[in-house]
């Protein structure tokens, strides 16, 4: 009984540990991207790279321009057209 009470316990800290010591989201997107673009030949990997960012860049939907860094907005989303989900109809930046 005490030997599995020891198991589960060093189980659940290996986890917190591995948690707390994960880097960051951004380096995890950065991984995706990275491995998703290795598993082609050169040619598509710079078509795959050019698509991601394009990609990316249209999550903006009409807004490409007049962001601020590190300021918080507030957007509206409605439904989007042509296989997109959603677009933004409005935002706002907060005070």
């Amino acid at each position: 009984m005490w030997r599995w009470l020891v198991i589960g316990v060093l189980v659940v800290g290996a986890a917190v540990l591995g948690r707390v010591t994960a880097g960051h989201s951004d380096d995890y997107d950065q991984g995706v991207r990275d491995g998703r673009a290795l598993q082609v030949a050169p040619e598509a990997r710079d078509a795959f790279k050019a698509g991601y960012a394009a990609g990316a860049n249209d999550v903006f939907s009409g807004y490409d321009g007049g962001w601020d860094y590190d300021r918080p907005y507030v957007i509206t989303l409605k439904k989007g057209e042509d296989g997109i989900t959603y677009r933004i109809s409005s935002r706002a930046r907060r005070p």
